[in-house]
This record gives structure tokens, C-alpha cells and sequence, in this order.
């Protein structure tokens, strides 16, 4: 894979600032975030079939909604077991916060109860989220190739061609975790402290000020973590177009 590319290809476009600055707006918008997803689907294709501006032009926004609806079902059913260990774990949580509040619960055990039960869920949803955060990259090619939504339930497939070129695959998955899986929790983290901080601000003046710096790095954060989406998905393209190029 060719780093080096994927980091300054986006500015190699004579209208990257267009494109990117419509994708880093729908970012805000929840629901409509999906056309992004199929936007990215539709970058590694480019990627794929070696195209010298592979950044996609923003003129189907119907397919892009559609692939993106698609790719995000079929991502939260990788994710169920997760979501549902998570929302047993915090009813036995809340549970016990309740019990501890109405004293029916010694106060000493519902505290080592809360302690074990939040460990359990923080150790138990990570274990659970490893395996597919690891093929999210080889679910995204999947359908990339294919553009149906049952192709990403193909697992022996999808673990078939994360084994194919380990090593690339590998390195595309530490960078994944890098780019999206630490920089947006971190900035979430003192997103939330700031929001804190200004509850209890008293000054006006300095509220408003403080409130137009969460504004901008609010803003900033959604930029950069929109770049970063855009730099995986062309090192997913390359790994694509290699294991195309592998198999001839």
C-alpha cells in the first residue's frame, strides 16, 4: 500500500474543496450521514479501477444514501451481540444503583456491585467489538465489489480475503484505529469537559466564549475525522486493487 498517496491524494483534485466540504457538512446530520458512508463505497471502487481523481463526484446522492442504509444494517448485525450484552449489562447496572438508593441493598455491596458490573460491560463490550472491527474493513471491499446487501453476511468470504494479504490488512487496521477508533473518543472526551466546564462558567462573557471554542473544535473535529475517513478508505481501494492484482 502506498501511505505516502493515500495521505495527499485528496488534495490532488482541482475540486477537493468542494467535495470535501459537502461531506464534512452531511457529517453533522445523523440520518443523512449515510450518503457519506456510500460515498466512501464509492471512492474505493474509484480507487479500484485505478482512476488518476478517484474522489467521487457529489451527483449521486441516491445510490450514496442507498449503499450507505445497506452497509450500515448490515454492520449493526455484527454488532448485535455487542449491543445486546451492553443492554443487559446496564439493566443489572441500574438495577443495582436502584436498590442501593432504596436500601435494599447494603450500600457497600451494591458499590462493589456497580464496580464489578461496569467492568464487566467496558471488558465485555470491547472483547465482543474486536472481531468486527477488525473485518470492517474486508465487510466495506465486500460490498465494494459486489453492491448487495447479502454480501456482507458472506463471512468465510470476508475472512478469506482478510487473510489473503495479512500484512496490508494489518497495517490498514492499525491505521483504522488510529485515525478513527482513538482520535474520535478522544476528542469526544474533552468535547464533553468543555461542555462541563461551561455549566459552571457564571461570567457571560466568558460563557460565550467558551462556547464558541466548543463551536470550532467541535468543527475542526468533524473535519479531521472526515479526512481520515477519506485516507482509509483509498488505503482500502489499494488493498482492493492489490488482491485484484494477486489473483490474475
Amino acid at each position: 500500500m502506498n501511505i505516502g498517496k493515500a495521505l495527499r491524494y485528496v488534495f490532488d483534485d482541482e475540486n477537493w474543496f468542494v467535495k470535501f466540504i459537502v461531506g464534512a457538512f452531511l457529517s453533522w446530520i445523523p440520518l443523512i450521514g449515510l450518503i457519506n458512508t456510500g460515498y466512501i463505497i464509492q471512492l474505493i471502487r474509484n480507487v479500484r479501477d485505478g482512476e488518476a481523481h478517484p474522489l467521487p463526484k457529489w451527483n449521486n446522492i441516491g445510490m450514496y444514501f442507498m449503499d450507505g442504509l445497506n452497509l450500515f444494517i448490515g454492520i449493526s448485525v455484527y454488532f448485535i451481540p455487542t449491543i445486546a450484552y451492553a443492554f443487559i449489562t446496564m439493566l443489572i447496572f441500574f438495577g443495582l444503583a436502584f436498590l442501593g438508593q432504596q436500601e435494599r441493598l447494603d450500600l457497600e455491596y451494591a458499590q462493589i456491585g456497580l464496580w464489578a458490573t461496569g467492568f464487566c460491560m467496558n471488558c465485555g463490550i470491547f472483547l465482543l467489538g474486536i472481531g468486527p472491527a477488525f473485518l470492517y474493513p474486508a465487510i466495506l471491499i465486500r460490498y465494494a465489489k459486489l453492491g448487495k446487501l447479502s454480501s456482507v453476511f458472506n463471512l468465510r468470504s470476508i475472512i478469506r480475503f482478510a487473510k489473503r494479504d495479512l500484512g496490508n490488512y494489518i497495517l490498514l487496521i492499525l491505521f483504522t484505529a488510529i485515525f478513527l477508533y482513538t482520535l474520535s473518543p478522544l476528542g469526544m472526551i474533552i468535547f464533553v469537559t468543555s461542555l462541563l466546564f461551561t455549566y459552571w462558567v457564571d461570567e457571560l462573557v466568558l460563557y460565550a466564549v467558551v462556547s464558541l471554542g466548543i463551536i470550532i473544535f467541535g468543527t475542526c473535529l468533524i473535519l479531521i475525522r472526515w479526512i481520515c475517513e477519506l485516507i482509509i478508505a483509498n488505503m482500502i481501494g489499494q488493498l482492493l486493487l492489490h488482491n485484484a492484482l494477486l489473483r490474475r
